[in-house]
């Protein structure tokens, strides 16, 4: 194989959010540049709406983010020489949500605005800004439904290469070289950019919370340089993470919990964070409570001896999307669950049991209300299977309205559920599996706004490196799903090599796709002579996804080349005309030969799957009559 062209792509740095946790996500991106805004506001924020150049000099008009009220002003940026460099404005609660209150842009030449900000006197808005640098902002993203509920900006970041394949098929040849930030949307940005390789890590924690960090750096010289001390001062505990230099121990990768802080449901932090070299792994440092995050860690190197650790696989979630995050996972498996319920689902915490046979107990997640009731659970001997329920509208929020718990062994419930009579809600289940439920995660601030389940997948490899010290090698075998949290779930499962997908696209949405894989080594003789080939038998998914696409496009893998699928990118957002109904908007799929794609329109939010040492086998996502999300089981060489 052999390249033809090598240009240089324009990688994007993603900074902030600044607001609130209401409405559904929202994203837009020009292709070349920005060259209107249009802006509805009156105390606050009400809408925004982009225009912009793609490479062909063609212009392109975004969707309208937010709602219908406020008075509409027009920036127009003379771009090219013109360019947008930064925003600022104001935060603040309006009608019991937090949104965006004022904003003003900044470009090369000019300042614009400023736009809202029109609240009576006395409510004094949170200010934010973008730090200024000469580098373009050419996008942006955030939350919205009525208003802007929070804004953040695309930046443009570094070249990275780009490799020609074949004519019209390009594909970006490296793994992404900026990964997160996850946690909260408060704080001020800091990065200690490229300095070198990390030498040390002071991580400064308390009441089990991750107060601050502070890195040093060998630079390109030799020399050592600090960082600036990232956080507060009002941590307990300073551990401090030597890398030893004289066996080239190197940093490969992070994991951690990120969560409320206690008594604040609505000031998420870092909660617990460890660290993962060649060698082994340092910590966990805080609390693990909250949401858990990994960056992807690979081509790790080294062994002593090797035992299993069972990976966990996200289902979910059901409801709506306001309220904080939360999340809890048991060491081993969960013994108790108290649920606080009326009308509605008003509060969850579970009590669990370690791997050296301890209690533990998880925060309260959701309001005070409702009147509670506890499961207790014969762990081991019973362990939780499924969950099923229903969502309804309670005040104007979509929340869990009721819960049934299914174990190996009983059904406990009805919870929740007693709403007035004619008021019938949406109903939900995880498909029953004979493999345990061993936590939960969700949405919640005065009810469950929404809730999923991590159920135990298969085992994976952890290699102990030195006493105490494990790193587990693999990176994740199931990544995503991308995109909104309606429609069934569904799962190709690993049946083999990726011949064709067939990709059904409408109306700028994916309406559906199906996918044509290769069994593997399979003796079973198909009935179909159509799915049967040369080196095994051929499998046709089943369509996932509605019928009403406009067209459909057939992707077939060389397989005289030895072509294979490596990752898929997309985005995902709401449908036109109902902004809280999100869907797969586009997708794209990477080869070891290219890129097919996109399919679909390029609006809302960007998703990706890595692109590492391995193949895509399979799919798995959510659908109805859209395809709802997306995800991808992966191996790895």
């Amino acid at each position: 194989m052999g390249s033809t062209i090598c240009s240089q792509d324009q990688s994007l740095i993603k900074i902030g959010t600044w607001g609130g946790s209401g409405g559904c996500e929202w994203s837009y991106v020009a292709k070349s540049g920005i060259t209107d805004i249009e802006i509805s506001s009156g105390r606050i924020i009400d809408s925004l709406s982009f225009k912009g150049i793609n490479e062909n000099s063609v212009r392109e008009c975004s969707l309208k983010f937010g709602g219908s009220g406020g008075g509409t002003k027009t920036i127009t940026i003379d771009w090219p020489r013109e360019y947008l460099t930064s925003i600022s404005g104001t935060t603040n609660d309006h009608y019991g949500r937090y949104v965006v209150e004022s904003l003003y842009f900044y470009t090369n030449l000019n300042k614009y605005g400023p736009f809202g900000g029109t609240m009576p006197k006395g409510t004094k808005g949170i200010p934010f800004n973008v730090p200024l640098e000469d580098r373009e902002i050419v996008g942006f993203f955030g939350r919205a439904c009525d208003f802007i509920d929070a804004i953040g900006v695309y930046r443009k970041g570094p070249s990275v290469p780009i490799v020609t394949i074949k004519e019209g098929i390009t594909m970006n040849m490296d793994l992404p070289r900026e990964v997160g930030p996850w946690g909260g949307n408060k704080g001020k940005s800091w990065d200690d950019g490229l300095v070198g390789g990390i030498q040390q890590i002071d991580v400064h924690v308390g009441n089990g919370v991750v107060h601050a960090i502070q890195c040093r750096y060998q630079g390109g010289d030799g020399n050592l340089v600090s960082a600036n001390k990232h956080g507060g001062g009002g941590a307990s505990t300073l551990y401090k993470i030597e890398l030893e230099n004289h066996s080239y121990e190197y940093l490969v990768g992070i994991t951690g919990f990120y969560g409320p802080i206690d008594g604040n449901c609505c000031f998420e932090v870092v909660r617990s964070v460890s660290f993962y070299t060649n060698k082994g792994k340092y910590g966990p440092f805080g609390s693990e409570i909250g949401t858990f995050f990994n960056s992807p860690v690979s081509n790790a190197k080294g062994s002593t001896s090797c035992s299993q650790y069972q990976s966990l696989i996200k289902v979910g979630t059901w409801g709506g999307s306001g309220g904080c995050e939360w999340s809890y996972v048991a060491k081993s498996g969960i013994t108790d669950i108290e649920i606080s319920s009326g009308w509605v689902i008003d509060s969850l915490s579970f009590k669990g049991i370690d791997e050296n046979s301890v209690r533990e107990c998880s925060l309260k997640f959701g309001g005070r209300g409702g009147g509670t009731r506890t499961i207790t659970i014969d762990w081991p001997r019973e362990y939780l299977t499924s969950i099923s329920g229903t969502t309804n509208d309670h005040y104007g929020r979509h929340v869990v309205e009721s819960l049934y718990f299914h174990t190996n062994l009983n059904k406990y419930g009805p919870f929740g559920g007693t709403m007035p009579n004619g008021t019938k809600g949406i109903p939900f289940n995880v498909p029953l599996e004979d493999r345990e439920i061993v936590g939960f995660f969700g949405r919640a601030c005065d009810f469950i706004d929404a809730i999923g389940v991590y159920r135990k997948g298969p085992s994976i490899p952890v290699v102990t490196i030195k006493e105490g010290i494990t790193m587990n090698m693999d990176l994740p075998r199931e990544v995503g799903p991308w995109g909104g949290n309606k429609g069934k779930s569904w799962d190709d499962g690993l049946v083999g090599d990726i011949q064709q997908i067939d990709v059904h696209v409408g109306n700028g949405v994916v309406h559906a796709i199906q996918c044509r894989y290769q069994r593997r080594c399979s003796s079973k003789k198909k009935k179909k002579k159509r799915y049967h080939g040369g080196d095994g038998n051929l499998v046709l998914s089943n369509r996932h996804g509605g019928g009403g696409a406009s067209t459909v496009y057939k992707i077939e893998l060389e397989n005289h080349s030895y072509e294979y699928m490596v990752g898929i990118t997309g985005f995902y957002g709401p449908i036109d005309g109902n902004c809280c109904l999100e869907v797969v908007r586009s997708v794209s799929f990477y080869t070891n030969k290219g890129k097919y794609g996109p399919f679909g329109s390029e609006i809302g939010t960007f998703f990706n799957s890595p692109v590492s040492n391995g193949k895509v086998v399979g799919f798995h996502g959510r659908s109805g009559e859209y395809l709802d999300a997306i995800g991808v089981h992966v191996e790895y060489f």
